[in-house]
């Protein structure tokens, strides 16, 4: 079999339909499918904190306006 030389008149999407790689040699969906993952997770988390910091933000806004009101 001879080797297909990429030149600019091919596309990448027919050099990837004209060869197929078995998951050992090209393990790049398993790396993209495990990165989609963390970032969801990620995702998530920043989600989590987010609502953490508004409500101890909110906290801290109506304790420092009790503390006012009681100095004045």
């Amino acid at each position: 079999m001879e080797t297909e030389i990429l030149t600019i008149e091919n596309k990448t999407g027919d050099v990837f339909m004209d060869h197929t790689f078995s998951a050992q040699v090209f393990p790049i969906q398993k790396c993209i499918a495990q990165l989609n993952e963390k970032i969801n997770e990620l995702q998530k988390e920043n989600v989590r904190l987010k609502r953490m910091y508004d409500d101890l933000s909110l906290d801290h806004r109506v304790l420092k306006k009790i503390i006012l009101k009681r100095i004045s």
